[in-house]
């Protein structure tokens, strides 16, 4: 009987036009909640690889309809969109889900199915439609009075090389809708009240420590960190302290225009110095320059606190790291060259040309993009068009250039792979005449020669470091050239005196040495066999005759060998034999002259005694200062 004359005086303000709308009305004359206007909200965010983002819906009523519809503006993002309940444990949510979705990754299962796994956990309302989307839309109906939660997470995906599974990230642009008249879509427009705020509690202030060890010294007086971003009311705290017990080094800390905003005070023991700053505007690319002097060189160990639970100059300097790091590491480019081939090599220019293959990946956070705005999990570029890519992003990239380049490096071809995740993979071969300044021509033609390529970024090391790559560096099948043969390689990673990155490939090579036994050394035994065999003559005219001649072949020798190397400052191993031949050659004539001289004075028993005694001593003679020469340069023992 109460619900008629309820139902009776609901219908009399209908007939007289007051007060309610026509809905309202028939709620409440059906006993249910009285509903919310319409409103529509749109809200511009985004999410951190592991971050959540969550938008709190207060005061909603039992019935009222939440939509939403979420899209994705930069970064990788492949959302989860999700309406929960207060209270909601975002931790448990945190760790059920990096579960599920990495089991579902490594075992290359269905995310939908890891996915519905956390929604019947944690979720009223999820994303509808099916997995092929890359936004993500929602409906769903109020169960009862309370506050609720829009909830945005990245959805994990295969990380390079599909080892684990790495979440999603990005901007996005968020539609909300409170009651909607129509189904909300990227292109809604906000009308009515404010309905939703950002719940920043979702990912709360997380405090981070890093401790940074390094020295500075007269070849390095100063060091630059660069600091990952800051927001308004973050708090940098910094500690810095010289290990061998001398001064501090001084820090500055500088915006992105070089401007001193803050500089380290020496605390009251004189041990260490400290710096403060509260940040009043968000911070990018702010960065910490350390600068020491005579008095403060040495190794150092500088402490970065965000938001710390400790005064910096109160101790608390032992505590392990922890949270995210406070300044940026250089970004890691693992790099890797395959010499294919060694075109030639230039010993009087000090030259040697190579065609070769180089890779280089890295990853950066930059590059990443949806993989529905290309309908591609990878984009490929030529340099131009990366460079663009990079440019219209206001990024860089590990731009290098080969240290020891004679001339113009000529490029065959350069390919360039950007994957939705951020991971760039640079490939270009290409062909280039290098400088080779450290060839030792002491042990010629024994000789084993060390041929370098330095790549050098164009960026400090703060910024870029090279990690040779462990499986790709390699020789090519037909690495060497006629006169050499490739016999190893090595990779090394360096800093060169701007501290930049350098990565060097080493080759070592040996001649053939066939070559040179065939055209040089057998030649010379052979000149010196009948120099040897004109003892058995008894006319000494003809040995003037034989000996002279043989002078003007190791002059001819001399020449030619000199042809293929430059004028040195050093005496070579072929230089001393050489030398050697001379030197017994004018030694041969000066005997025979002499003996010549015997002759014609009738002292025929004394010459031939001489003679005996040339015959039995002449290869020990002639080889001792050869073997005394290899022993000498290194050649044996």
């Amino acid at each position: 009987m109460f619900r008629n004359v309820r139902g009776l005086i609901a219908a009399a303000v209908l007939a007289l036009g007051i007060g309610l709308a026509p809905e309202e009305a028939a709620a409440q004359a059906s006993g249910a909640a009285v509903a919310v206007s319409p409103a529509i909200q749109v809200q511009d965010g985004g999410i951190r690889p592991g971050e959540l983002a969550a938008y709190r819906l207060s005061g909603l009523k039992r019935g009222d309809r939440v939509g939403a519809h979420l899209s994705g503006s930069s970064g990788n993002l492949t959302p989860v969109l999700a309406l929960v309940a207060l209270p909601f444990d975002s931790d448990a949510f945190r760790k059920q889900f990096k579960t599920e979705t990495d089991r579902a990754v490594l075992e290359g299962d269905s995310l939908r199915g890891a996915l519905d796994k956390v929604a019947a956990t944690f979720f009223l309302a999820w994303n509808d439609g099916d997995d092929t989307g890359y936004d993500a839309t929602l409906n769903g109906t109020i169960p009862r009075d309370g506050d609720y939660l829009i909830l945005v997470a990245g959805t994990p995906a295969a990380a390079s090389g599909g080892a684990a599974a790495e979440p999603s990230f990005g901007r996005f642009r968020l539609v909300l809708g409170l009651n909607p008249a129509a189904a909300i879509t990227q292109d809604s427009r906000a009308t009515g009240r404010v309905f939703a705020t950002e719940d920043a509690g979702i990912n709360p202030a997380e405090s981070q420590l890093q401790t940074v060890t390094g020295e500075l010294g007269a070849a390095r007086p100063r060091a630059i960190l660069t600091l990952t971003p800051f927001d308004v009311g973050d708090v940098l705290s910094v500690r810095i302290e010289n290990t061998e017990g001398k001064r501090p080094p001084v820090v500055q800390l500088l915006d992105f225009g070089q401007k001193v905003l803050a500089r380290s005070t020496v605390d009251a023991d004189g041990r260490a110095a400290v710096l403060r700053y509260v940040f009043k505007a968000p911070a990018d690319e702010y960065r910490l320059r350390l600068s020491g002097d005579s008095e403060s060189f040495g190794a150092y160990r500088l402490q970065l606190r965000n938001n710390a639970r400790v005064a910096v100059d109160g101790g608390g300097g032992d505590g392990a790291d922890h949270g995210p790091p406070v300044a940026r590491p250089p970004t890691p480019v693992t790099i890797a060259i395959q010499l294919d081939q060694i075109s030639s090599i230039a010993q009087r220019d000090g030259k040697f040309s190579v065609v070769a293959t180089m890779r280089l990946q890295w990853r950066d956070q930059g590059y990443a993009f949806s993989p529905a705005s290309c309908r591609c999990n990878f984009k490929t570029f030529d340099l131009d068009g990366f460079r663009s890519f990079v440019e219209e992003r206001h990024l860089r990239w590990p731009d290098f250039v080969i240290y020891n380049l004679q001339g113009r490096r000529i490029n065959q071809g350069v390919l360039i792979f950007v994957e939705s995740n951020g991971t760039a993979r640079y490939m270009e071969r290409f062909s280039a005449s290098l400088q080779a300044p450290d060839l030792d021509f002491r042990q010629f033609p024994f000789d084993s020669q060390n041929f370098y390529i330095h790549i050098d970024s164009i960026y400090p090391s703060e910024r870029y470091k090279f990690v040779a790559s462990p499986t790709k560096n390699a020789l090519g099948n037909k690495v060497g050239v006629d006169e050499w043969v490739v016999s190893s390689f090595d990779t090394s990673t360096s800093l060169t005196e701007e501290m930049k990155a350098r990565f060097t490939f080493h080759i070592a090579a040996k001649r053939h040495l066939g070559y040179y036994i065939m055209k040089i050394f057998m030649p010379l035994m052979i000149i010196l066999m009948t120099s040897w065999a004109t003892f058995l003559l008894k006319d000494y005219n003809k040995r003037i005759d034989v000996t002279g001649a043989h002078l003007l072949l190791f002059v001819a020798f001399n020449f030619t060998i000199s042809n293929d190397l430059p004028r040195l400052g050093y005496i070579t191993f072929m230089d001393t034999i050489l030398a050697s031949a001379f030197m017994v050659g004018a030694l041969l004539i000066v005997l025979n002259v002499y003996l010549k001289r015997r002759e014609t004075a009738g002292r025929l028993a004394e010459i031939r005694h001489t003679d005996r005694v040339l015959l039995a001593l002449y290869p020990v003679g002639y080889f001792l200062p050869w073997l005394i020469a290899m022993i000498s340069f290194g050649i044996i023992f």
